[in-house]
């Protein structure tokens, strides 16, 4: 496809790219595709309904991928939410794109550009949604290849389909795999690659059927390590999966320091391994993961992992100043929100806490009624005013507080409910959702430590005893 120009951007659909002067930002696959969709059909409502069936197709998403995606356009373009200038949200109903694109004039059209390789990265880098905003990890750097046989250059083309990010391109990559083993049987790198197939899929569903295939995975990655024993990128998705999906800490942590002893200079690597440290209550390990891998990975500074790790580790003040740095190099996201909303609780700015709220709603698409309906609760009894009316309505969304029903959960402790959040913790274990597994260090919970009830959930999680280690200093 062509490149065209929207407002003061020339976009590049082969390139994922936008440039204005000498700038260029880059847009991953599938927020290009719906701006490519959004520009097919300009002065138009688009329904959520309908955007989601022509972007997702037969995938089992909820209208998060899409406030995500669209988001993530926005924040590309410079857009804002509130005063757009490019999409406008139709309250209740969808999206609209307000600029008309046109196309280039000969001399505008310029050679094609290479890529730079970083700019590359989150296509071999899919950084999860575990706390508060990413998508579920669904994929680590690829395996280092073995000796050349008869099976790698099929496992090269399925590895390269598998990167490319196209739903319809997973069936193919899965087949290529396949033919990979049967050329060589001990290629521990396409059964990597199969178990990657199946771990995608699994993030586009839920319930047993996603567990089943998580399992299968790990069944998958065992036999690989057999074969590859030092490939980095099997020991992390092993750990990770260890850690995410059976809930074995012990197997997890070795695997995860394994990976990292293996390929040291894996941003993914330490990132998960950040993560992990911080559910172990393990905080200054946790924040040196996390340095190294921004150090590795600077692009993602802007996501405020640093800011999570404070907040969690009871610094709630030094998390709020990473907060401002970031705001003071981008324009704040809906993660960013997220993780405003934790930070401003923890300090007491219930009235701050409740604008990134709203920022979130308006993010979410939720209506001009709705959003008067949260004013006037918080105007009534603050935020556990809001958080009761939150969950009355049976709103579910992630607003910054994770999903229900954890969202509950912590909507409860808010209102001062405990019985009723620690039947919803109990909800969500039975759901496995994974934040649950930062139950022991997140201080959100500190009004449930007394309830025996809490300590039976943290032994049921393997995790009791972890919860002391909460006020160790981070450096």
């Amino acid at each position: 496809m062509q490149d065209f120009r929207l407002g003061e951007w020339q976009v590049s659909p082969t390139q994922n790219s936008l440039t204005r002067g000498k700038e260029t930002r880059q847009l991953e696959h599938t927020p290009m595709q719906l701006l490519l969709h959004f520009t097919q059909n300009p002065g138009q409502i688009l329904y959520k309904d309908a955007l989601l069936q022509h972007i997702w197709a037969q995938k089992v998403v909820t209208e998060e991928v899409l406030t995500v995606a669209v988001s993530h356009i926005r924040k590309a373009l410079g857009d804002n939410a509130r005063a757009p200038s490019y999409i406008k949200t139709v309250p209740g109903k969808g999206y609209c794109l307000i600029c008309a694109p046109s196309a280039l004039s000969p001399h505008h059209r310029p050679e094609s550009k290479k890529i730079s390789w970083w700019y590359k990265l989150p296509l071999l880098l899919v950084i999860p949604l575990l706390w508060w905003f990413w998508s579920p990890l669904v994929s680590v750097t690829m395996p280092e290849t073995e000796h050349h046989s008869a099976g790698q250059d099929l496992y090269n083309q399925g590895r390269f389909l598998l990167f490319s990010q196209e739903e319809q391109h997973l069936e193919r990559a899965d087949n290529l795999f396949e033919q990979a083993l049967q050329k060589d049987p001990d290629l521990g790198s396409a059964l990597w690659g199969k178990a990657m197939v199946l771990i995608i899929q699994a993030d586009d569903l839920s319930g047993e059927r996603a567990a089943s295939l998580r399992s299968e995975a790990i069944q998958l990655l065992e036999q690989a390590e057999l074969m590859s024993a030092d490939n980095a990128a099997i020991q992390a998705q092993l750990g990770w999966l260890y850690f995410t999906h059976e809930w074995n800490f012990k197997l997890a942590g070795q695997k995860l320091e394994r990976a990292i002893e293996l390929d040291n200079r894996d941003a993914t690597n330490h990132f998960l391994y950040a993560q992990y440290l911080m559910a172990m209550g393990q905080n200054d390990s946790a924040l040196a993961a996390t340095r190294r891998y921004i150090d590795l990975a600077p692009q993602y500074y802007s996501v405020p992992v640093v800011a999570w790790l404070y907040n969690t580790a009871r610094q709630p003040q030094k998390a709020m100043l990473e907060l401002e740095k970031i705001a003071a190099l981008t324009e704040p996201d809906l993660g960013f929100h997220y993780s405003a909303i934790k930070t401003l609780e923890s300090l007491g700015l219930e009235q701050r806490a409740f604008n990134h709220l709203l920022q979130s709603m308006h993010y979410k698409g939720f209506t001009s009624g709705q959003i008067a309906d949260a004013k006037q609760q918080f105007a009534t009894g603050g935020l556990a005013q809001v958080y009761n009316w939150l969950i009355q309505n049976q709103i579910r969304d992630n607003l910054g507080h994770y999903a229900a029903p954890l969202a509950y959960a912590r909507y409860a402790i808010k209102a001062n409910q405990p019985a009723q959040a620690i039947k919803w913790l109990q909800d969500a274990i039975q759901q496995r959702q994974v934040e649950v597994l930062w139950l022991a260090v997140d201080p959100y919970y500190d009004p449930l430590r007394l309830e025996p009830e809490f300590h039976q959930i943290l032994k049921q999680l393997k995790l009791d005893g972890i919860g002391q280690k909460k006020n160790v200093e981070l450096n």
